[in-house]
């Protein structure tokens, strides 16, 4: 893409999701997380999710060997964003829905090819079976 230093600032970060869900892969596209009210007991958490996807989807988009200080700059968002949705505790459905697909397409990120250990295999299966893809 043209300007890939345009799109790491948060406000398009937090759209990209959006603006790409028709147009990407099934397995790249975000899972159903809404926003929450800025009262929700969750909305850390669902906000942290969104920018981890928003992040994800920034990653997977730009084509690193052109563009390798933006592919840095968004893995290090996710890395971030998994960080800290790591470290909050969801206390609703929602926050717990957040937070289970983000660990899900953390773990889905190393990739088959890479190969799993039987214990991530096994934490990834119960992630998928929780998310409702016990196939995938």
């Amino acid at each position: 893409f043209a300007q890939p230093a345009a799109l790491l600032s948060l406000p398009a970060l937090a759209a990209l999701p959006t603006a790409m869900q028709a147009t990407v892969p099934a397995p790249m596209q975000m899972p159903p997380i809404g926003a929450v009210p800025a009262d929700h007991p969750d909305a850390e958490l669902v906000d942290t999710a969104r920018e981890f996807f928003a992040a994800d989807r920034l990653f997977n988009a730009i084509d690193a060997d052109e563009h390798e200080a933006e592919s840095a700059q968004a893995m290090a968002r996710w890395y971030a964003a998994l960080e800290r949705t790591t470290s909050l505790i969801p206390t609703t459905p929602e926050g717990m829905a957040a937070k289970l697909h983000v660990a899900l397409t953390a773990m889905e990120s190393v990739g088959i090819e890479e190969g799993y250990q039987r214990e991530e295999a096994a934490a990834l299966a119960v992630l998928r079976h929780l998310a409702g893809r016990p196939g995938a």
